[in-house]
């Protein structure tokens, strides 16, 4: 299930505001924090131009890839900015795009069309950052016919909604982060999501991960708020359950970026035989998608690896056709 962002986050705001006990403060910048001697007791806040302090035994930043909050906690970290990011549009869809994604790899070139409603599709087009102005300078009509040449559905299907793309203006670029931070708790505070953790897209479990961040560190605070202690030790429990599973995933990421994003013949050459012969390993795809699901994370071993290239044995027989 692939939705537009926006569309899920406006629904758990929606669900969220309806909570008696929950008061959402919109149009906030935040300032710095807010002490009693030492203690740590809340947060200053610009609120619609004018100065607010906020007050809490505990605060949670999650504040995404630049969070102000990390940045004021201290807290070490190193910020990589992936070489690669994507070009992205939304689009009418047309008649004959089902619910199938296509998802079509070259060497070092990459597009998607995902569908993410019945009247829109989601656009990808991986672009060096060092190439974004060189490209955007070029010519808009000579970059939509470079997405409808990868195959021959994609311009039976795409050349519709395309053609009412009109300027750069109605693209958006993503570029890719990753997050390591040395701690992501102290004496009350936490960090959640990017501000902790941010990850390659390829493993898609940026969402997902913070979501499970705040279901663990709600369990966590629940022990804080009964025994009124929160200090980094208490809400350390929080970090030891996600840290684990979160930096298996920034590996992964690293690793299919690696993969996917490569214009080197024998790695895309592996790649592509992966692909093509992955299905034939049941047990080996359903730990690939559980673990892209974000339903089970598993490591990867050596002889994964060895098996996903199917290299004792040729490929199966039948089209060769890649499809996700």
């Amino acid at each position: 299930m692939i939705l537009l962002p926006k569309v899920a986050q406006d629904l758990l705001l929606k669900k969220i505001a309806q909570r008696s006990n929950v008061s959402l403060f919109w149009g906030t910048t935040f300032q710095g924090f807010v002490y009693e001697g030492t203690k740590r007791t809340g947060v200053e806040v610009d609120w619609n131009g004018e100065k607010t302090t906020l007050r809490a035994p505990v605060i949670v930043g999650g504040d995404g890839v630049r969070s102000a909050i990390r940045t004021a906690l201290q807290i070490e970290h190193r910020l990589h900015q992936y070489k690669d990011g994507y070009l992205t549009m939304v689009v009418d869809r047309p008649p004959g795009f089902e619910g199938e994604t296509r998802y079509y790899l070259g060497r070092r070139e990459i597009f998607g069309a995902f569908p993410v409603s019945k009247e829109k599709i989601y656009l990808f087009y991986m672009v060096p950052s060092g190439c974004l102005e060189r490209l955007r300078e070029g010519s808009f009509e000579q970059f939509k016919e470079k997405i409808l040449s990868f195959h021959p559905a994609t311009r039976s299907v795409l050349d519709a909604p395309l053609k009412a793309v009109s300027s750069w203006k109605e693209t958006s670029y993503m570029p890719c982060f990753r997050v390591r931070c040395r701690r992501w708790v102290t004496d009350g505070a936490a960090l959640i999501g990017d501000a902790a953790h941010a990850m390659n897209p390829h493993v898609a479990q940026g969402r997902n991960t913070a979501m499970e961040d705040g279901i663990v560190l709600a369990e966590v605070l629940e022990e804080c708020f009964r025994k009124g202690d929160f200090s980094a030790e208490a809400l350390s429990h929080y970090e030891s359950r996600r840290r684990p599973s979160i930096e298996a995933l920034q590996r992964l990421g690293d690793e299919l970026t690696w993969l996917w994003n490569s214009g080197f013949p024998p790695v895309t050459w592996a790649r592509d035989r992966i692909f093509r012969s992955i299905h034939c390993k049941r047990d080996l795809h359903d730990k690939i998608l559980m673990t892209i699901a974000g339903l089970k994370e598993s490591p990867f071993h050596l002889t994964d690896r060895w098996r996903a290239l199917h290299l004792w044995g040729g490929l199966p027989d039948g089209p060769r056709e890649n499809r996700t």
